[in-house]
């Protein structure tokens, strides 16, 4: 593991900390709204069906550990293409749900980085999330 995705892995243990975990339907809710804010910052860079297909790619990778995760449609909105997963995590444990969402948005970034990188993947990550950049990120991309 590189330090950037030790860095992903730090991230996103804090934002699902974060989650009300007493309820597996808040949780599901929550987790939905996670992949909107990273999608939606991905979407205008790399097109709404480049997106998607990352996002197909980290479901089929964690298809053997979560059985239960859905078989996405081909709609062309997030929000639909996200309300089969919601449905799908509300019918499991909040332990489960917790576990699944870190593994579906960790292979999303694994994915994302074979494609553009890890510094541009922790960019996008971050602004997702709102969180400040590190200290001395701006000289990774300085020509």
């Amino acid at each position: 593991m590189s330090i950037r995705q030790a860095q992903w892995q730090a991230i996103l243990e804090d934002v699902l900390a974060h989650y009300d975990q007493g309820n597996s339907k808040v949780l599901a809710l929550a987790a939905v709204v996670s992949w909107e804010k990273l999608t939606s910052r991905l979407t205008p860079l790399l097109g709404a069906d480049s997106v998607y297909l990352i996002y197909r790619r980290s479901l089929d990778l964690n298809k053997a550990i979560y059985p239960w995760l859905p078989m996405e449609s081909t709609s062309t909105v997030f929000k639909t293409r996200f309300n089969e997963l919601r449905l799908s995590l509300e019918e499991q444990t909040v332990e489960d749900i917790l576990h699944a969402t870190f593994a579906l948005l960790y292979t999303f970034l694994e994915v994302l980085a074979a494609l553009i990188g890890e510094p541009l993947t922790t960019v996008f990550l971050r602004s997702a999330f709102a969180l400040p950049a590190t200290p001395g990120s701006s000289k990774e991309y300085a020509p």
